[in-house]
């Protein structure tokens, strides 16, 4: 079973029972969608966004309306009309968050790809997600084990890009990084080799680095210090990077 098809199943369950989730019951919204993924800009899936979690639950979501508008669809039918309700010109999801994905799209068209898949480190809502929380009491659980298997092995041939951060506000480096053990998981389901990353400054503050792109092949990771924002020169810089590339190569 590869990932799309435990995403499959994975909805099966909360779809039957949305207490087939009740051991995460105290701090994540079970009642809403669980969220693996959905398309940012339709086409194939060589390029993926690998984010946090998917947030707070929306009305829409919730588990009697999904059943109502989809009473015989899997994830994969939903997913599709996910990417309508996120990215549609005329929805008040798609203008907030529309600055975001626009420079998502930038970078995708500036490294030669057309299709975007957002997929999710964790994939259930919740308003408040506690990173070292998470890996402390949820990440053995034998869900999420699989879940961060089935991605892992998913995004191993796929270009990857991580929209990260750290708590750090007075240095950023790759050794601040490594100490972070929530972007430790992510750079291990991506793929990401910290001992062969090249790193490059997208923002400066007062001459102190405060955002950085990590490229380790195909893995690139964008990390601020704070949030998980994703800066107006980080274009600029993926070129500069892909043009680096290929004179190196």
């Amino acid at each position: 079973m590869n990932y799309l098809e435990y995403c499959e199943e994975l909805y099966d369950g909360w779809k039957e029972d949305p207490d087939f989730y009740k051991s995460f019951s105290s701090d994540f919204d079970i009642n809403y969608l669980p969220q693996p993924y959905y398309y940012l800009r339709e086409g194939n899936d060589d390029f993926v966004v690998l984010n946090n979690y998917p947030g707070s639950g929306l009305p829409f979501e919730e588990h009697s309306n999904i059943r109502k508008k989809f009473p015989d669809s899997g994830y994969k039918d939903i997913s599709g009309w996910l990417t309508k309700q996120f990215t549609d010109e005329n929805t008040e999801l798609q203008q907030g968050n529309s600055e975001r994905n626009k420079k998502i799209l930038q970078i995708a068209d500036t490294l030669g790809y057309k299709g975007v898949l957002n997929v999710e480190t964790f994939f259930l809502h919740t308003n408040q997600f506690t990173r070292n929380k998470f890996i402390k009491i949820y990440s053995n659980i034998d869900i999420v084990k699989t879940y961060l298997e089935k991605l892992e092995e998913f995004l191993k041939p796929r270009t990857v890009l991580i929209a990260g951060s750290v708590l750090n506000k007075k240095l950023l480096h790759i050794e601040i990084l490594k100490k972070s053990r929530w972007i430790q998981l992510q750079a291990k389901v991506a793929g990401i080799d910290f001992s062969k990353a090249v790193i490059s400054p997208i923002t400066k503050k007062q001459n102190k680095i405060t955002s950085i792109l990590l490229v380790s092949g195909n893995k690139y990771m964008i990390c601020n210090m704070g949030s998980s924002n994703i800066p107006n020169n980080t274009k600029e810089v993926f070129e500069e990077s892909a043009l680096q590339s290929a004179e190196e190569n």
